[in-house]
């Protein structure tokens, strides 16, 4: 009775967890935010089709090297080469996607973090109600007080961090499209994840005492991480807060609609107040148009990309068509 409840108390604790840390990712200010259904699209990914398809590919894998690896060999085998390679590549193909079908929407490295790492979370709820109740069945009450806490509480974050590094390499690849380095960027993301995986599940496989090593090599990669991404978002802030001052400067944009696309309310804020949903697009598409514009101009400054100048100057004819008829958040 009291192992069947633990198991239940468990189970939920993991889910809370995992949802309460995609939501902390997804509060991160960034210069443009998907819908809160956009985030759970990523989180379910990770969760069904990246858990379960990973899981299928690790069984096929184990099959074709059953002949090649010697039986005492086999669960480090799968832990520590398989499971990090399908594993990164179901969850990393979700970013991928995300970002081609999202092309629309401003290309940021900080949004493609948050999609791996959603990913990542939703993959780590699905496993962890998995392990919580492998360990109902083997040892019973004690074993998922014990190793289910340890589980979700000490390792819970994991998954996240590891494809994190994935959609940091995708973003950066679609950043610098056209240009040769983009070609790099993804493989090295995806590569870096895959990595972390292998270094994580060989120290948690080798013995109890190096799960704390493992502990404190995720705990320092999740720091430097999440460092990064608020890197990041203050400097997607800055580009558009110095880029499009410019613009103000030359005449293309008003004071107004210069404040209003310098933050994320003051967007949203004026989209709410369109008349119908024909303008809360056209102004949604407006304002995107001047982030984008931001970042296109940043990336000039930063890298030489084929095409840079002209995409800049296509922006800036249609912010000029668009701004006389544009409201601002005042």
């Amino acid at each position: 009775m009291f192992g069947l409840l633990a198991l239940e108390c468990m189970v939920i604790v993991a889910l809370f967890v995992a949802i309460g840390l995609a939501r902390r990712a997804y509060a991160l200010p960034r210069a443009a935010k998907e819908s809160v259904f956009w985030a759970l699209g990523l989180f379910l990914w990770g969760g069904l089709i990246a858990t379960f398809g990973a899981a299928y590919l690790t069984d096929v894998g184990e099959y074709l090297a059953a002949s090649y690896i010697p039986e005492t060999q086999k669960s480090l085998f799968a832990a520590a080469v398989l499971a990090p390679l399908t594993e990164e590549t179901t969850k990393g193909l979700a970013v991928l996607l995300a970002l081609e079908w999202n092309r629309r929407e401003v290309p940021s490295l900080l949004d493609g973090m948050l999609y791996g790492a959603l990913v990542g979370l939703g993959f780590e709820a699905t496993e962890n109600i998995l392990y919580i109740l492998s360990f109902y069945l083997e040892y019973g009450f004690w074993g998922v007080t014990l190793y289910g806490s340890a589980r979700v509480f000490a390792f819970g974050f994991t998954h996240a961090l590891f494809t994190s590094l994935t959609g940091l390499g995708v973003a950066l690849a679609r950043l610098l499209w056209p240009s040769p380095w983009s070609v790099l960027a993804l493989p090295l993301g995806w590569l870096a994840a895959v990595i972390l995986h292998m270094t994580h599940n060989v120290l948690v496989s080798a013995s109890n005492l190096l799960c704390w090593g493992a502990l404190f090599f995720d705990v320092a990669g999740l720091y430097l991480v999440w460092k990064l991404a608020r890197l990041l978002s203050q400097q997607e802030r800055a580009w558009v807060r110095r880029y499009l001052w410019e613009e103000f400067e030359q005449g293309l944009i008003t004071w107004k609609q210069y404040q209003t696309a310098c933050t994320q309310e003051g967007r949203r804020t004026v989209s709410r107040l369109a008349r119908n949903p024909q303008q809360a697009k056209r102004i949604e598409a407006f304002y995107r148009a001047l982030v984008q514009l931001a970042v296109e101009k940043a990336k000039a400054d930063m890298v030489w990309i084929p095409g840079q100048r002209r995409r800049i100057q296509a922006l800036r004819q249609r912010i000029r068509r668009w701004a006389p008829h544009m409201p601002d958040a005042s």
